[in-house]
Formats: C-alpha cells, structure tokens, sequence
C-alpha cells in the first residue's frame, strides 16, 4: 500500500500552531479522504473543537484508518512517502483545508478540499473503490475481499452525499460567492451567493443602499412556500428576520 506524510496544524487568524506530523502506511487518498469526512462528523457531531490536538485524539482511537504514528519532534530525517497531506485545521470558522501532493499519480482531486467539497470528494472516493472492487470480483469469479464489498462502499457514498446536503452546502455556497464589479453604466456592486445578489452602493442622494435581489436564488435554500429565510444585520444586531 502506498505510504503517506500527514501534516497537520491549526489556524487561528493569522496566528499558525506547531505542525504535527504523523506517518502511516495506508496512505491512499482513496481511504485517507473518506477517513477525514469521519473525523470532521465527528468533531461536530461530538462538539469538539477543530484543532490538531482532536485530530491527533481522533486518530489515536480510530486506529486503522487516519495516521496515529507521530514523527518525534526534532527528528530530521523523514522517510520519503507516495503521499503528503497538509492539513490545515481553524475552529473559530468550522474548517479545514486539506492539500494533497503525490509522487504517483494520484486519483482526481481539486487544488484544495475544504469544509465545502470534503463529502463530496469523499463520495466520490467511495464510489471508485466499489467500482475497483467490483472490477476484481468480475475477474475472480464473484471473490470480493472482505470489507470491500461494493454495496458497503456506495452506501458510504451516499451517507456522505446526504452529509454535503446537511453540513457541506452551505460552506460551499458561501465559498463559490462571486463580487460583480460596480461599471460607469452600472454603478451598482454585488456579491452573488447561492444565486441570491447583494447589492451595496452610496445612492445619488447620500445614504449607504443595501438592496437583495432573491429571484435566482438556489432552490434548495428555499422554503416549501418558495420564500428564501433571510436575516439582516448591522452591526451585529439583527434589524430583519424573515
């Protein structure tokens, strides 16, 4: 199995922690990604905080799945790896940023995964091994290896994809927000996000216009009576909900 090289540090502003750096020999993204999705459930399912010190309690008592073979602090020499994850870990927001580097061609991954994909990649991690498993019990008569059955693999898949719904849209949508420039013609800027636009602008008569465009908006946003919820707020104080 390839080997990896997890490093893992907390974000906190711009305050950076200590890096923690674990080995393991099962480091296929194949496994190590759903294996992320399981510890971001269960920090947020548990309340932990999203820091290093869960992960590294995490992985100690999940052994078998993320790595828990710490690298001795001060060691110079790390062994060469397949893999390198660099994990970046920050719970004032609920989030993470995972960067994977491979020395053999790895499976098909975005620049990042973040607190937005993470189930979705994890899903489609899922889905490839019970189409590998599948390929090799066609070869071999019907033989699947135990723990491989493709059935348990795409029911993890949909268990992370009803996961993205719950947990992961939203960060995606809020993370996919697009700025549309003010122009001479339109001298209106926006922010849209999950189809909805924001606008913000000094109106010709002096005050700050702050205008809400919802007709676009993403249907799964959407109430059953089609209205978007909505709460506006200035200066931290709520001034509309609805």
């Amino acid at each position: 199995m390839p080997s990896a090289l997890f490093c893992v540090h907390d974000l906190d502003g711009r305050h950076r922690g200590p890096i923690s750096r674990l080995l393991t020999d099962w480091g296929s993204p194949d496994y190590q990604i759903p294996h992320l999705a399981e510890f971001y459930l269960w920090a947020n399912a548990e309340r932990q905080p999203l820091t290093a010190g869960s992960f590294l309690s995490f992985t100690a008592s999940q052994r078998g799945g993320l790595p828990f073979q710490p690298v001795p602090h001060g060691h110079s020499i790390i062994p060469a790896t397949d893999h390198t994850y660099r994990l970046t870990l920050s719970d004032t927001h609920r989030a993470l940023r995972l960067a994977v580097t491979s020395r053999r061609q790895p499976p098909v991954l975005p620049g990042h995964v973040t607190q937005a994909n993470l189930f979705t990649v994890a899903a489609g991690m899922c889905e490839r091994l019970a189409e590998r498993n599948q390929r090799y019990a066609d070869a071999h008569e019907g033989f699947v290896v135990p723990g491989g059955e493709p059935h348990r693999w795409l029911a993890r898949a949909a268990g992370y994809l009803d996961s993205h719904r719950r947990l992961g849209a939203v960060d995606e949508a809020t993370l996919a927000a697009r700025y549309l420039p003010p122009t001479f013609d339109t001298p209106y800027p926006a922010v849209q996000v999950a189809g909805a636009y924001v606008f913000a602008y000094v109106h010709r008569d002096g005050h700050l216009q702050v205008s809400v465009d919802l007709d676009e908006t993403t249907p799964w946003l959407l109430r059953g009576d089609g209205t978007v919820p909505t709460r506006i707020s200035i200066q931290g104080e709520d001034v509309f909900t609805g």
